[in-house]
């Protein structure tokens, strides 16, 4: 099936985003005009996305920014009705009261990023800077809200449109900073571990470093093999709903801030050969690598030498995400996948959508092969909660909402998150929520 969009001007953005709604999500396929003799004569469901109305078209008034080039500050207009139902660029006229095209845009290119803001102390954009903080929206999907809206204005005028059916989808992220607590560190690392664990009075993590180093114990964070065992048997059962397990690594170089273990060691890299032999491996970039193309090469060209796997997925660490500066690092780095699009500091959908999404460069005003996963739950951004309680509340609650539109709950933990897999963690019982979800 063909959408047929009548404009008043094509131009870069409207192509992006209906690219994103109709083809990448819909599955369909789309045509634009600018004549509207052949806007008239063309057969199947209509879009008139001009400042006037014609006949036997859904009408949508354009806010003006998908036509413009450049970032300035915006007239949103937004709103938020007695249903909490939250849009953008909205209008008098119309058959819809906002202009979703634009709406999906704005948060898509991630606009408000361009434009001044406060960052934290990492350069990062921070969630109170985001219209949907202010307008309490962050943890659900508007984009697929405002998608289906669209979908359902166009089925009206045309019973035949129809969209794929909605199915959750769960996607768990593992990243690991550290592979091993105490194995294959080097006996020099070991025993400073050890005799700093006692002089600073961990006698614990002391004892749990003897039991790993002396009597072969489990290292804690060793949790590959469970979590894979869990993860298979979930996904046997796991009906209607698509579950998926993926790993991020380090191959950096050993700093202040990356301490992991040597990327050339021979365990290192048979462990990363294994995991990828039954669910995706990716790159988790250094710390230092940031803003730092030439390193970020360096790291992905390690990988791919240990992976030898096409179209290699990265995630940044720490959620940084600076724009246009980060995806344009990716693109010349080779990445097409990456899982940075979340926040660390908040639970929510930093672009507005849990589905994954091309990503647009505002700075050149071009379309990019880089494709964003954005990341609903990082494991960091729980902390900001004060209980356990209150954690799972917030992720059960965001299950449902993305359930709700047939999107990806995506959430990042850490292996450390998973340490022993100790089931009074709440990092292993929110992996085992998203594993026990059925249809």
């Amino acid at each position: 099936m063909t959408l047929h969009v009548l404009t008043d001007k094509r131009s870069s953005r409207l192509d992006y985003v209906l690219r994103q709604i109709v083809k990448r999500w819909w599955g369909m396929e789309f045509q634009t005009y600018l004549d509207v003799l052949k806007f008239e004569e063309s057969v199947g469901p209509k879009i008139c996305y001009t400042q006037q109305r014609y006949p036997d078209s859904l009408w949508i008034v354009p806010s003006g920014l998908l036509s413009q080039i450049g970032v300035d500050q915006l007239d949103l207009r937004p709103a938020k009705d007695e249903n909490k139902r939250f849009t953008l660029f909205t209008s008098t006229s119309g058959d819809l009261n906002y202009d979703p095209l634009s709406a999906v845009f704005y948060l898509l290119s991630r606009y408000e990023e361009y434009l001044p803001h406060i960052q934290d102390e990492y350069q990062r954009f921070t969630a109170a800077g985001s219209i949907l903080t202010e307008y309490g929206v962050l943890r659900k999907p508007v984009v697929e809200h405002w998608c289906q809206e669209l979908a359902q204005a166009i089925q009206l005028r045309f019973p035949d449109f129809k969209t794929p059916e909605k199915k959750l989808s769960v996607d768990i992220l593992v990243y690991v900073q550290e592979a091993y607590r105490y194995r294959r560190k080097g006996i020099l690392r070991q025993f400073g571990i050890f005799w700093s664990s006692v002089f600073s009075g961990k006698f614990r993590d002391a004892i749990s470093c003897a039991r790993v180093l002396v009597f072969n114990a489990q290292d804690p964070y060793d949790i590959y093999n469970d979590l894979l065992s869990q993860y298979r048997s979930a996904v046997k059962t796991a009906g209607s709903v698509s579950k998926q397990l993926s790993f991020f690594f380090q191959v950096g170089n050993y700093s202040t801030q990356d301490n992991n273990i040597f990327y050339q060691s021979k365990d290192y890299r048979n462990l990363l050969k294994m995991l990828n032999d039954y669910v995706p491996v990716g790159l988790l970039f250094s710390f230092f690598s940031y803003q730092d193309v030439n390193l970020m090469n360096t790291e992905h060209r390690r990988m791919e030498d240990i992976l030898h796997v096409p179209d290699l997925p990265a995630m940044g660490r720490l959620s940084r995400l600076g724009v246009p500066y980060y995806p344009q690092d990716l693109l010349s780095t080779g990445v097409r996948k990456d899982y940075t699009m979340g926040y660390h500091d908040a639970l929510g959908y930093r672009a507005g959508t849990s589905k994954a999404f091309g990503y647009y460069d505002l700075d050149t005003e071009t379309s990019t092969p880089l494709v964003m996963h954005p990341v609903a739950v990082h494991a960091r951004a729980l902390d900001a909660l004060e209980t356990d309680y209150a954690r799972m509340v917030a992720v059960k609650k965001m299950i449902k909402s993305t359930r709700n539109v047939g999107g990806y709950m995506r959430v990042a933990l850490s292996n450390t998150d998973l340490a022993m897999m100790n089931t009074e963690s709440v990092g292993v019982r929110i992996l085992t929520k998203l594993l026990e979800i059925d249809a």
